[in-house]
């Protein structure tokens, strides 16, 4: 099964909703580590940062969202959580700021992958070509 079918087959199966549940609830997390004093970093909460924006990422790519659809979900989520805890509007650009730098970096990160993928695809080879 060539890259490009899965792609086409996850797209299919991952819909907003569900975009909307999983992501939203990882930004959500960011958010609050961030507003918290977290970092992103290569050890302890700051990798666990990391990992979660990397998977934001994935699957935003996977829905052809982009990070000013990204952006807009993060200052939503931080509005609708501020009427309980308003220092996250007090902080509310610094965290935006660090997100969007991290979120740049796994978008190049994931954009490099999938070309580096499509450069080893070719339609022209089967399973029988291969192994056969």
């Amino acid at each position: 099964m060539s890259f490009h079918l899965i792609n086409q087959t996850i797209k299919c199966k991952i819909t907003l909703s569900c975009f909307r549940r999983g992501s939203a609830d990882h930004l959500r997390t960011i958010i609050f580590a961030l507003a918290d004093g977290a970092i992103f970093e290569p050890k302890g909460r700051g990798y666990i940062l990391k990992k979660l924006a990397k998977k934001v990422v994935l699957i935003a790519h996977l829905l052809n969202l982009n990070w000013e659809d990204l952006r807009t979900i993060s200052e939503e989520l931080i509005f609708l959580n501020s009427s309980y805890y308003p220092y996250l509007l007090e902080k509310k650009n610094l965290i935006i700021i660090d997100i969007e730098k991290e979120i740049t970096k796994s978008q190049k990160l994931i954009s490099e992958a999938v070309d580096n993928l499509n450069n080893y695809y070719s339609p022209n080879i089967t399973a029988q070509d291969i192994f056969f």
